[in-house]
């Protein structure tokens, strides 16, 4: 399940200074030589989270502790046009009968009134919100897909360009998410895949690959 493939980093070798080079050990294996290099310090990739120690907002506690685990919609701090993700999603989770927290921003991208079950906030820490959630969706950044597997929940991306399309195609063959292009993202699709997702065998397939990434901080390491 999890096929392994060489990553190159000698292009990153642009001078003589001390380099660190963060990368996901599953994605692939780094070649021997490159640790011969003295310039280059390899680590886990790092897992930032603003505000993470400081625990979850009583307003989002309280609506965790209120039913079922949701569905976390997100789709990057800077993204302020993506009303039709956000309606799409909302719908979706009427079809299914899903809880659901919406995380952006820019509220006015959403509906005036939310239907119960559905909650918005500005900003959530991952690595508190992510743990007690079901399942997340979201646009298929490295930074963003990394929470969700230390979490150990499933993922449903929806990538829009740069090495989002990859990292979804590498995810899923992990056994941990599906894919849906935007064109592609509607209510019926994905309230069909998030029943997809929320499968035994992908539960455990995104445990496993938790359990593999819990460790020390690679960054503590590092400095």
């Amino acid at each position: 399940m999890f096929k392994l493939r060489y990553i190159n980093l000698h292009s990153i070798f642009i001078s003589k200074r001390y380099l660190i080079a963060t990368y996901f050990y599953f994605y692939g294996t780094i070649k021997r030589s490159l640790f011969q290099k003295p310039n280059l310090c390899t680590r886990e990739y790092p897992h930032f989270d603003q505000s993470g120690s400081s625990g979850l907002p009583e307003p989002v506690r309280n609506f965790l502790d209120s039913g079922q685990p949701p569905v976390v919609f997100a789709t990057g701090t800077a993204t302020s046009t993506a009303a039709d993700f956000f309606a799409e999603s909302i719908a979706a989770c009427e079809r299914s009968g899903r809880r659901a927290i919406l995380l952006t921003r820019y509220p006015e991208q959403l509906p005036t009134r939310l239907p119960d079950g559905v909650h918005h906030f500005h900003y959530v820490p991952f690595s508190q919100l992510l743990p007690l959630a079901s399942i997340l969706v979201h646009h298929g950044g490295i930074g963003t897909l990394s929470q969700a597997l230390r979490a150990g929940i499933p993922q449903l991306i929806r990538p829009m360009g740069f090495d989002q399309p990859d990292n979804a195609h590498r995810l899923k063959s992990m056994g941990v998410a599906e894919t849906i292009f935007p064109r592609h993202y509607t209510a019926a699709r994905v309230a069909e895949t998030l029943e997809k997702l929320d499968s035994p065998s992908t539960r455990r397939n995104a445990r496993t690959l938790a359990q593999r990434l819990a460790g020390p901080d690679p960054i503590l390491e590092t400095c």
